[in-house]
């Protein structure tokens, strides 16, 4: 063997292969070098590469030179000759710069190195860069390398150096240029390299500097930004001047500030208020009632006179609340505020002290007078009209009475007093409250002019003044006037000579809406029907059923009669539960009562229904049945209206909602023997929480009354496992004719119809699975009903020996509008062929009769919604078309109301549909959906209870003192469910922290309709402004509005063409119908939609400013003018100037009708319901009180921006694009359709929302502006914060109020509270007959005046 190598002495290595292949590039024999660059070629000849493909220059003998591999150590590592290390391109940097060379210096100790590079300036050293590794190199020279390569990755990271840089810095360079700093390894490192990192953030001073000025320039900007918005969102003001002060302080009771008897004050509370400003005998008196130091505070402030208050405390005069009342809108600022009184006359402030108008009080000075008390008599004897009548002859003896024997008729009888002086400052002193007006002590003024000038009387005497006088303490004295005061029965002498002055005192003046007769007829006990409030013991055995002939064959027939002798061994077990299953049809509805009435005559029997339309139909039947009228043997009450008879009424068809009000109002069962629940399968909230009452009461052996529990498809086991002891249980079979179920493809092969394609680019084929993959399931397809009553009608197909037909649709909108359809398709059908009748719950007893009569050569076509699902019976029923579609209750758990929305029936319901088809003969439905489709729906509906908010159903039970009943329920509610419903009753105010049902709930809970309408209602009645009140409730429960969204004329016109190509044209003219002709025409319509749209815009903007910024206002105020239009040609022209629907606006009056009925009920209409109803802040307060505080919405504006005038600085209107919406801590928008969206600017910075939707964004449908003490007063919870001057509404809300003004108010809702309390004890008496002190006159003052 050879040596591999020479030895030191230079000796030759043993002889290499060589390579004999001819291939410039390639070898095949392994032993050519390698090739030293791309520019060499191999040279056959001499074996060697030759540089750059040809001998190289100077070479001997033609030889070429040969490029070797030769490596070089640079930079502690190994590399090759034409690579550099980052130390050589650091150098070559500077010296390009012309900069010093670099400084370096070792940061570790010793044996470790990790260095700090310094590129100098040279000129200036702050910009000496600087640049330290976070990476410890093992070496000396790898450390220096480490940081050159740091340093050029700030100066030169444009330069592409890994081409010239050695590894392993070439991978180190790569993997400080990429994104993520991780070096990318070369092929030639055997380990990955260190990843380096600079550990000093700024490069250089200069840097640092200005990195921190910058930060300091940012942080005094955010600081500015934040100033600048607190400064332009403020916590609003709400102020009371002084003289409402004095009123409020007129109608609250005051506590006297006396220590409490026989305990010791609290030394630190004593000491703490004493440093608060108090005097020490108060300090001493609230120490010893109080608890807290908080408590004392609130006590002093409270029950302390203004004058006694420390000035820290004492509220100001109300000059800061000018800014408010300027911010409002123009029109209502002119309605709501009163001008400041003009400086300076002595005699012209007299006369507004007299009750002068400002605008008069020049002219009255003007009158001849020897005072200007004389002047102020003169204007009103010529110009007030007179409130009393005139005395006549009659009244001359009275007036020859002196002032002592007239003032001693009053019989004052406190000995306190000078019973001679102080009779007429207290008679004046009533007057005055009866006129509002402040009379002054003006010893030159006789009391007789005086009392003869408040009683708007000249010539009268001095009787009228005391008879006003006596017509106010007995109606709205105070009790420390009536301390005072005692006034007793007249004489008759005195009586009968003052009749005609007192007539009109004695008997105040009734509305236009005969409420007199209205109170006659209602009763005591709520809306309960006189039917529950008389014994069957006591009331004569009904006389014994006598139906027609007729009527009686016909009951024969019915299987109810036919197991009668079952029913009635039944009856004789003497159970207290009795279970009736009876299919469709077999006439169970109207036959059980009767029945039970044939075998016990003297009992009185309730029958429930699911809907009001049930009830009021099956009573009419069953009257005419018993061979009487309605209201007589048979009766009905639903809501909002009834008939009966206190006594001859025995059976009573009313809806489960009315029992359950009548229930709560001291159990009517002791009444009634027999309470028939019909169609219990429906599992509706009221049936199941009715169904838990009788259950618990049946354990109440005072009460006798049975049950009967009927329905078609009952689940008999559930209802037999939930009644102890399990109950008996009769089936009675059906009586109808076989029926042909028909599905959608049926009608589409009979109709023709094609329906229209989802979308332009959807391909089909033609055949009828593509065309019925057209139709949504969850939508109604009008034209193909239209289609199909069509050709029903032209061809009285099904119907050859007569008949009807029976559309199920979800809601009475979707009726409205396959009647416009059916009207439009059938254009070619003669009017007299067929006849179109609704059938919905809002209908009224005489049209429903219509649609059971009959009309003979006519189609009848009955368009209903599920209400002729169960128990209404249409006899003549041949044909079922049915959506399968109908509206369930849900709710909304953003906006806290129930909703109603479309959903595919269950197949028990699609049954009870399909049987009103056969009752007469065989008959058809037409179900539009797949059978696929219809064999996969649920059998039976889910029980209301899991899908429906508690709040109503919790409130009712309360009322009622069943606490824990939702547990006994048959299916009870999720504790979630339960616990959501409370918190939402808590917010509302309907009950107390405690869970204690209040007398605003009490209240709500006789409302048959959700909480927050109810209390919006109820609200409205307190605050007079009830009809609006009522209009906006209406809204709200629609929950659609009647406005018209602007629709384009392009895409009505291609609705229009799409139906007249479906029906009026052959399949080619449709195929030739061209758009040629038609563009200039669509220009013109959208010219003409377009000016249309401009003009209602302008009509609801003019509208808008009239009511302020609230969208609830304006529909108020659009319903107004709409309804009083006269005629329909009027009411038209309002809803196309107001861009209104027609339709929608006649359900939204049924819909207000039925309020105002339920409403009456409780709160009967009285003198003053409408005082306010043009006060457009009460009318927003009272939408506030509904709504807050979980609707509650606060407005902040980015940054207020000021204008430079020649009187100094304005701010600057503000716009809605710097306006921010937050409810509830959410970033919330006002949405495009509300009338607010473009509103920059609101006087109150907290706004009042009801429907909250997420689509896009979460958006706010509809928002009304709140005012101060529409917040204060129902808003929410009060938090006051008497040190910091604020209060917190609802928890999150803030308002700067004065603590002594916050107590006011705070003492004003108490003595609300107290007036709803009465309200719910005298049903029948007005608000103002119970509000004797006033409270709620002053409380309107302050919200129409905002403190003013």
């Amino acid at each position: 063997m050879g040596k591999a190598k020479g030895d030191k002495k230079g000796g030759k290595a043993s002889a290499t292969p060589v390579c004999n292949c001819e291939h410039p590039f390639q070898c095949d024999c392994g032993n050519r070098p390698e090739r030293p660059s791309r520019g060499h070629k191999w040279d056959p000849v001499t074996k060697q590469w030759g540089g750059k493909g040809h001998k190289v220059k100077g070479a001997s003998l033609g030889a070429a030179h040969v490029g070797t591999k030769e490596l070089t150590v640079k930079g502690g590592t190994k590399m090759k000759q034409w690579e550099k290390a980052p130390s050589e391109l650091v150098a070559k940097y500077l010296k390009d710069k012309k900069k010093p060379s670099a400084a370096f210096k070792n940061l570790e100790a010793k044996g470790k190195y990790r260095f700090r590079i310094i590129l100098r300036d040279g000129k200036n050293q702050a910009r000496d860069l600087v640049f330290v590794s976070s990476t410890v190199a093992s070496t000396e020279t790898v450390g220096r390398e480490e940081a050159c390569l740091l340093a050029l990755s700030h100066v030169c990271k444009t330069l592409p150096l890994e081409k010239q840089l050695g590894e392993p810095y070439r991978s180190q360079w790569l993997g400080l240029m990429s994104s993520d700093g991780v070096p990318q390894n070369s092929s030639s490192s055997s380990s990955a390299p260190a990843v380096l990192k600079r550990q000093n953030k700024f490069i250089s001073s200069e840097e640092e500097a200005e990195y921190n000025l910058t930060k300091k320039k940012a942080i005094q900007s955010s600081i500015q930004k934040k100033e600048n918005k607190k400064a332009a969102n403020k916590d609003f003001v709400v102020d009371m001047t002084r003289k409402i002060r004095k009123q409020v302080e007129s109608v609250v009771d005051f506590k006297p500030i006396s220590p409490a008897a026989g305990k010791a004050p609290n030394a630190e509370i004593k000491n703490a208020l004493r440093e608060r400003g108090f005097t020490d005998a108060h300090s001493t008196a609230a120490a010893t009632k109080c608890a807290t130091i908080f408590e004392g505070i609130c006590h002093l402030i409270e029950n302390l006179k203004e004058e006694e208050l420390p000035e820290k405390y004492k509220p100001g005069d109300g000059g800061g609340l000018s800014v408010v009342a300027k911010a409002e809108p123009s029109a209502e600022a002119t309605q709501s505020s009163q001008p400041p009184p003009p400086p300076a006359n002595p005699d012209a402030s007299l006369a507004r002290q007299y009750g002068i108008p400002e605008n008069d009080v020049d002219t009255i000075l003007k009158f001849q007078g020897n005072s200007v008390f004389d002047k102020c008599y003169e204007a009103f004897a010529r110009f007030a009209p007179d409130t009393v009548a005139e005395s006549g002859a009659e009244s001359g003896e009275e007036e020859e009475l002196t002032l002592e024997e007239q003032l001693e008729a009053l019989a004052i009888t406190n000995p306190e007093i000078d019973v001679v002086k102080d009779k007429s400052s207290v008679i004046i002193g009533l007057l005055e409250i009866n006129s509002g007006r402040s009379m002054l002590r003006d010893p030159s003024v006789t009391a007789e002019k005086q009392i003869q000038f408040l009683s708007r009387d000249k010539d009268g005497g001095l009787w009228e003044g005391l008879q006003i006088a006596q017509e106010i303490l007995e109606t709205s004295a105070s009790p420390s006037l009536k301390s005072i005061l005692a006034p007793r029965e007249q004489s008759k002498t005195n009586s009968s000579s003052s009749s005609s002055s007192s007539s009109q005192l004695s008997n105040p003046p009734t509305n236009n809406n005969n409420n007199s007769q209205q109170r006659n007829n209602r009763h005591r006990n709520g809306d309960r029907p006189s039917f529950f409030n008389i014994r069957s013991q006591d009331l004569p055995p009904a006389a014994p059923l006598k139906p027609p002939t007729s009527i009686a064959i016909q009951q024969r027939s019915l299987p109810a009669r036919h197991a009668e002798a079952d029913f009635v061994k039944l009856l004789d077990s003497k159970k207290r539960v009795l279970l009736v299953a009876g299919a469709t049809g077999c006439g169970k509805s109207t036959q059980v009562p009767q029945i039970i009435l044939s075998k016990y005559p003297t009992s009185k029997i309730c029958v429930t229904q699911p809907r009001r339309l049930a009830a009021t139909g099956v009573a009419n039947r069953v009257a005419q049945e018993c061979g009487s009228k309605v209201g007589g043997v048979v009766g009905y009450a639903v809501k909002g209206d009834s008939a009966v008879h206190p006594r001859d009424t025995r059976i009573l068809f009313c809806t489960i909602g009315v029992l359950l009000r009548s229930l709560s109002d001291g159990g009517p069962l002791k009444c009634i023997d027999w309470l028939v629940v019909d169609e219990v399968h429906e599992r509706s909230l009221d049936t199941d929480v009715l169904l838990g009452l009788i259950k618990r009461l049946l354990a109440d052996r005072s009460l006798n009354f049975r049950v009967c529990l009927m329905s078609a498809t009952m689940d008999e086991d559930k209802f037999t496992k939930y009644f102890t002891p399990p109950p008996p249980t009769i089936d009675i079979p059906g009586r109808t004719f076989p029926v042909t179920d028909l599905f959608v493809k049926d009608a589409l092969e009979v109709t023709g119809y094609i329906p229209p394609k989802q979308r332009n680019s959807e391909k089909g084929d033609g055949s009828m699975a593509s065309l019925i993959q057209r139709l949504d399931p969850m939508r109604t397809d009008y034209d193909l009903i239209g289609c199909l009553v069509r050709e029903i009608v032209k061809g009285r197909m099904h119907l050859e020996d007569g008949g009807s037909v029976l559309v199920f649709l979800p809601g009475l909108e979707e009726i409205s509008r396959a009647e416009r359809g059916i009207r439009k398709i059938c254009s070619g059908v003669r009017n007299e062929d067929y006849i179109i009748f609704q059938l919905h719950g809002g209908m009224k007893a005489a049209e429903q009769n219509r649609i059971f009569q009959t009309y003979p050569n006519k189609v009848k076509i009955v368009l209903s919604t599920n209400v002729a699902q169960t128990s209404i019976t249409i006899p003549d029923c041949v044909v079922v078309i049915d959506s399968c579609l109908e509206k369930q209750s849900s709710y909304d758990a953003n906006n806290r109301m129930p909703l109603l929305l479309t959903r595919v029936c269950s197949q028990d319901a699609l049954n009870q549909r399909r049987g009103r088809a056969g009752r007469v003969r065989e008959g058809v439905c037409y179900k539009l959906v797949t059978r696929k489709h219809h064999d996969g729906l649920s059998k039976h509906s889910t029980p209301e209870i899991e899908r429906v908010a508690l709040d109503s159903t919790i409130l009712t039970i309360k009322a009622m003192n069943f606490d824990g009943l939702l547990k006994t329920l048959i299916s009870p509610p999720s504790g979630v469910a339960v616990n959501a419903a409370v918190t939402s009753l808590k917010e509302i105010g309907a009950l107390e922290e405690s869970g204690a049902i209040n007398n605003l709930g009490r209240l709500l809970s006789k409302v048959p309709t959700s909480v927050v309408v109810a209390k919006l209602m109820i609200m409205g009645v307190l605050l007079s402004c009830r009809d609006f009140a009522l209009t906006i409730a209406a809204g709200m429960a629609l929950q659609r509005s009647p406005f018209l969204k602007n629709m384009e004329v392009r895409k009505r016109k291609q609705r229009k063409k799409r139906f007249n190509m479906i029906y009026t044209l052959d399949e080619s003219e449709e195929e030739d119908d061209g758009e040629g002709g038609e563009g200039e025409e669509d220009q013109e319509e959208l010219d003409k939609e377009e000016k249309r749209r401009s003009k209602i815009q302008s009509e609801r903007t003019k509208l808008a400013k009239s009511v302020g910024h609230s969208d609830h206002s304006l529909l108020a105020a659009a319903y107004e003018r709409w309804d009083g239009a006269s005629g329909g040609a009027e009411k038209r022209k309002v809803c196309e100037q107001l861009g209104l629907s027609e339709p929608g606006m006649r359900e939204f009056k049924q819909m207000r009708q039925q309020l105002d009925s339920s409403l009456s009920q409780i709160m009967p209409r009285g003198r003053s319901d409408n005082a306010n109803s043009k006060e457009w802040r009460v009318v927003r307060t009272v939408i506030t009180s509904a709504l807050c505080p979980v609707g509650l919405v606060k407005v902040e504006k980015s940054v207020v921006k000021y204008d430079e005038t020649a009187g100094g600085n304005v701010e600057r209107e503000g716009e809605a694009t710097n306006l921010k919406f937050f409810r509830r801590g959410q970033r919330v928008f006002v949405h495009p359709s509300s009338g607010c969206f473009h509103v920059g600017q609101y006087s109150c910075p907290w706004l009042a929302n009801f429907e909250l939707v997420e689509t896009s964004k979460p958006f706010l449908r509809d928002v009304s502006e709140c005012t101060g003490y529409g917040l204060l007063f129902f808003g929410g919870k009060l938090d006051i914060l008497v040190e910091d001057g604020l209060v917190q509404i609802g928890g999150f809300a803030r308002l700067a109020v004065s603590p002594r003004v916050a107590l006011l108010v705070k003492m004003l809702r108490r003595a609300m509270d107290e007036i709803m309390g009465k309200k719910i004890d005298k049903v029948d008496s007005d608000i103002d007959d119970i509000d004797l002190r006033g409270v709620m006159y002053v409380v309107s003052t302050l919200l129409i005046g905002e403190g003013l």
